[in-house]
């Protein structure tokens, strides 16, 4: 299986545009995304569908702005895709209130809802290509 690349690079440049996270450089600023667990299950073949977790990534605005900050974005990104080996569904009941927690947090905060790299529009159902 292999991995695909993942950049944080609009994290990055949205926290020092747009100020995400605020002025403190201790804040903690969250990047959450989907990924595509089915690489992940023992899915038969004939499995319909699609499976999504949702990830948390999270890092001190300090580090994502410093010298060193396509590292410490892509550390706290890598972190949240290596788990999915550990169990693509782990704690899948969580996932909602984690999510409400950040916004109750106050501070703003980046997600990514889609990617090009999920292959929706490759899975051929025999009705022919989307349009």
């Amino acid at each position: 299986m292999g991995r695909k690349k993942v950049h944080g690079r609009e994290w990055i440049r949205a926290i020092k545009d747009v100020n995400i996270c605020g002025a403190d450089g201790d804040a903690v600023c969250h990047f959450t995304f989907s990924a595509d667990c089915r690489d992940h299950l023992k899915l038969p073949t004939t499995y319909f569908g699609n499976c999504i977790s949702s990830r948390f990534a999270a890092s001190k605005k300090s580090e994502l702005i410093g010298e060193n900050r396509i590292l410490a974005a892509a550390r706290a990104i890598g972190r949240e895709v290596m788990e999915l080996d550990k169990g693509p569904l782990k704690e899948a009941e969580k996932w909602s209130s984690r999510g409400a927690e950040i916004v109750k947090s106050g501070h703003r905060f980046i997600t990514i809802a889609a990617s090009p790299k999920l292959g929706f529009y490759s899975i051929d159902f025999g009705w022919r290509r989307p349009r």
